[in-house]
C-alpha cells in the first residue's frame, strides 16, 4: 500500500512541476508557452526546447519590444507503447510594460502555436 501511495506522489509531482527541457526562458514565459500548447495543439510530454531566436522591434520614443519564435519537441500518446513526436513552434512577444498580474516588468504574450507530426 506504501509503494502504491509513493508512487502516485511521484507521478502527480513529475506532472505538476514539468517544465520545457533545455529552455532558459523565465518561468512565467515558459508556463505561457506550454499552456498556449495545451490550449491550442493537445497534450505533449517531455517537452524539449530545439532553438529559439529573439527579434528586437522599436515601437515608439525608446520603447522596445521582442520577438521569440521558439521551436520545440513533444511527444504525444497514441495508445499504451505508441507515441507521436510533435514539431511545435510557438511564435511569443514580450512587451515592453509592466505585467500586473506578476508584479515585473515585461509582459509576455502568445500570438500563435504551430503543430506538426514528425
Amino acid at each position: 500500500m506504501k509503494s502504491v501511495i509513493l508512487s502516485i506522489a511521484l507521478l502527480t509531482s513529475q506532472i505538476c512541476f514539468a517544465q520545457i527541457k533545455n529552455s532558459k526562458n523565465e518561468t512565467r514565459h515558459q508556463s505561457l508557452i506550454e499552456a498556449s500548447i495545451q490550449d491550442k495543439c493537445g497534450s505533449f510530454y517531455n517537452l524539449t526546447q530545439y532553438s529559439q531566436t529573439e527579434s528586437t522591434v522599436q515601437i515608439d520614443n525608446g520603447i522596445t519590444d521582442i520577438k521569440y519564435t521558439t521551436v520545440i519537441y513533444g511527444y504525444s500518446a497514441l495508445d499504451q507503447y505508441a507515441t507521436d513526436e510533435y514539431k511545435l513552434t510557438v511564435e511569443s512577444v514580450k512587451s515592453d510594460m509592466y505585467d500586473h498580474v506578476s508584479g515585473q516588468w515585461g509582459a509576455y504574450a502568445v500570438t500563435s502555436v504551430s503543430c506538426a507530426q514528425n
